[in-house]
């Protein structure tokens, strides 16, 4: 799955830089740059064939394009990362494919200036041996060998994971330098983890609603996002602002300062009491125009302590019944009881506690 450096399509790959592995991302392709075979003898494209891309494993490729005598032609393939197709669905004259990002494409050293990529020549054998020409060339299917990968990571003290991805976006700010018609500098932002301001534990992505994949949160709890920022331009100093309903969330710390080639950002945020699971987004905005950055957000899901609000009260309430029944206090008498009355008193005593907890829901 190719995309490319027009806009507004670059700011897919200022995207897919940011977000984690695990989270769900789109692309949106006219049907005359899908390749023909997913379309029909007349040229539209082809429901059944579009179907059989759900599951398959995919390729993001970044391509560098140039238009020449009113078409466009690819002057280098970068690929990014790995995806997993798990929506793929004809909408008029495009076609729509949703997909969970994967690993990320390695690279063992720096992508030289001048150069095209290691990957590069790979990548043209593959899907365009024989013209550069992009029609029907941004969604193909093909084997591609010789690709190597690396795991995302949720540590700031990877460096592995860390330096590779700081030489593809390396890489794609040479695209920015190349295009004729870039008047902005590129900042690259990758979202590295979420933790609890309290046990330092790291959340993981999960999905939180259907179709929606994100962080789940507990009421009451705080928590940290460390984000890493790098470009390799200079810039003047500008804001990004973490954005929350604040309704269920409040940012503690909600805004942080951009102001050099490279940079760890931190926010805080603090989950407040919900009466029952609320589905929410934070956003990340950068106050500037000047610069081309991703504005990206994330679904999450706060869940409401239910045990503390409603369970422990039921489990008093539980054990005070069985206490203040006359067979219990026949028991711890020594007075004769009947075992069947306090057998069944007991679980009856259960089952209308269990009936209080779901009459609130």
């Amino acid at each position: 799955m190719l995309t490319s450096t027009e806009d507004p399509y670059f700011r897919d790959a200022l995207d897919l830089m940011f977000y984690p592995s695990a989270v769900a991302y789109r692309f949106r392709y006219n049907r005359k740059w899908v390749s023909k075979e997913f379309k029909r003898d007349n040229g539209q494209l082809s429901k059944t064939k579009i179907a059989n891309l759900v599951g398959k494993r995919a390729l993001i490729v970044h391509i560098l394009t140039e238009k020449k005598n009113g078409n466009y032609e690819i002057r280098e393939f970068l690929p990014l990362r790995e995806a997993l197709i798990n929506e793929a669905i004809v909408v008029g004259e495009f076609l729509w494919l949703g997909f969970k990002l994967g690993d990320w494409v390695l690279y063992r050293n720096d992508i030289k200036e001048n150069e095209p990529n290691q990957y590069h020549k790979i990548l043209k054998a593959a899907i365009c041996p024989d013209s550069m020409d992009i029609e029907n060339r941004l969604v193909v299917q093909t084997e591609i060998i010789g690709i190597e990968t690396i795991p995302d990571n949720a540590q700031l003290e990877n460096t592995e994971t860390l330096s590779n991805w700081t030489r593809i976006a390396k890489g794609i700010s040479r695209f920015s330098k190349v295009r004729r018609d870039s008047s902005k500098n590129v900042v690259f932002m990758k979202f590295v983890r979420i933790r609890d301001a309290t046990t330092n534990e790291i959340l993981n992505v999960k999905a939180i609603d259907p179709g929606k994949q994100g962080f789940e949160l507990k009421s009451e709890r705080s928590y940290a996002i460390d984000i890493v920022e790098y470009t390799d331009q200079k810039t003047e100093p500008f804001e990004l602002e973490l954005q929350a309903e604040e309704e269920v969330v409040s940012p503690t710390i909600s805004k942080t300062e951009i102001r050099g080639k490279y940079d760890v950002l931190h926010f805080l945020v603090f989950c407040k009491p919900v009466n029952r699971d609320s589905v929410s987004t934070l956003s990340f905005e950068p106050k500037t125009e000047n610069y081309a950055i991703s504005r990206a957000f994330f679904w999450i899901k706060i869940k409401t302590r239910k045990w503390v609000y409603v369970g422990i009260p039921l489990f008093f309430f539980a054990i005070s019944t069985i206490f203040t029944s006359e067979q219990f206090f026949r028991l711890i008498s020594n007075q004769a009881i009947d075992i069947g009355a306090l057998v069944f008193g007991s679980v009856g005593t259960v089952f209308s506690t269990i009936s209080l907890f779901y009459l609130r829901k």
